[in-house]
């Protein structure tokens, strides 16, 4: 609890800095010299390597293109091992928000099967388990957005169970401390990150165009991607996958639900087959609260629903590309995933799929955000 109080506090100094300087970028290294690093990474000479190796750490996140053509294309052993050994130091660089005390978990390129047999209990038909490869690092919020986070970024906090929100009496006594941010949009989510990535010095990911908006909340933009190295929203593929951190059950800790494994309401059959609820919160839970998975990411099964990238199609899955699958190309309902502090656990499962209208705002829905160094 005590480092959830010094977060706030840092979010509330964090809003007086934004205010008056962002985060500078560091100095764009040159395409040329990066170039010749990389080709050093195969010298004869070891200094030479050992140099080249350095500067190319020290040059960061620009240098990882070049760096990973090296990795793929190299013929040699000693230059794919040092290329491998460069993208993990400049990815571990990169863990931390450079404006802000967010902080990321570098999820590792990999297949798995997404979605759920059809003998998993529970199983939905929007669920057809397939094949999914995604193939570069990227990087995923240890935790959901909190209040204080969301506040110091877009200036306000419209959660409902926050001090002045209309849940404030199921809150503790010490109040919303290190809580998720919800009760936002998706477009408010889509703005976050682009603010946030100014802040850090990258461009945003996101075109913004025509917003509209009603009790401070974006209710309606043309929003396109632009892609690059800012902050954006999962897409549902990365979402399932650094969800399930190599599981394959129903959860990333197993098959069935327990008390401390994430804010969600566990249902328990009595011995005359009667329902009941032997865990049930009610309302949002510090971030954290709960257990992490093998990636150390919190509250992936319940606390908030969280906005991914993509539009929804209950039938996507039957079409989409095996490789990074970005979502469909239009919709009418932006993807949620996770389930949240409302539902029962069979609804928080790895698999489960929601979806709300972008311009809705739950106080069982957040978001944490993502993004490909």
């Amino acid at each position: 609890m005590a480092q959830c109080l010094l977060s706030s506090l840092a979010a509330t100094l964090l809003c007086l800095a934004i205010a008056t300087s962002g985060a500078q970028p560091a100095p764009k290294p040159d395409a040329a010299l990066i170039a010749k690093h990389v080709e050093r990474l195969g010298d004869a000479d070891f200094n030479t390597r050992e140099a080249a190796t350095r500067a190319l750490v020290e040059a960061g996140e620009p240098a990882l293109p070049a760096v990973r053509i090296a990795l793929r294309t190299s013929p040699r052993l000693e230059v794919q091992t040092r290329a491998a050994q460069i993208e993990a130091r400049i990815i571990a660089g990169c863990r931390k928000s450079r404006s802000s005390e967010m902080e990321f978990a570098a999820i590792p390129a990999g297949t798995f099967e997404m979605g759920s047999s059809e003998r998993e209990a529970g199983h939905r038909a929007d669920e057809k388990q397939h094949t999914v490869k995604l193939t570069a690092i990227f990087l995923m919020g240890m935790r959901e957005v909190t209040q204080e986070e969301y506040k110091a970024i877009a200036g306000t906090n419209p959660s409902g169970f926050s001090a002045s929100g209309e849940g404030k009496a199921k809150l503790p006594k010490e109040g919303a401390v290190c809580y998720p941010v919800e009760r936002v949009s998706w477009f408010d989510a889509v703005e976050f990150c682009n603010r946030l990535s100014e802040n850090d010095g990258y461009k945003p990911h996101y075109k913004i165009a025509d917003p509209k908006t009603a009790e401070g909340s974006i209710r309606s933009a043309e929003v396109s991607v632009l892609g690059g190295r800012g902050y954006r929203l999962p897409t549902e593929a990365e979402w399932e996958y650094a969800c399930r951190a190599e599981s394959t059950g129903r959860f990333s800790f197993g098959d069935f639900a327990r008390n401390n494994a994430g804010n969600f309401k566990i249902m328990t059959t009595g011995g005359y087959g009667e329902a009941g609820e032997t865990y049930n919160l009610g309302r949002t839970a510090a971030v954290g609260t709960h257990t992490k998975n093998k990636w150390g990411l919190s509250d992936m099964h319940g606390n908030v629903g969280e906005w991914c990238g993509d539009w929804y199609d209950k039938d996507y899955y039957a079409v989409s590309p095996g490789e990074d699958p970005p979502g469909p190309a239009k919709g009418t309902h932006r993807v949620i995933r996770g389930g949240s502090w409302m539902v029962t656990d069979q609804n928080c499962r790895s698999a489960t799929r929601f979806s709300l209208t972008p311009d809705e705002r739950k106080d069982y829905v957040g978001f944490r955000v993502a993004r490909t160094p």
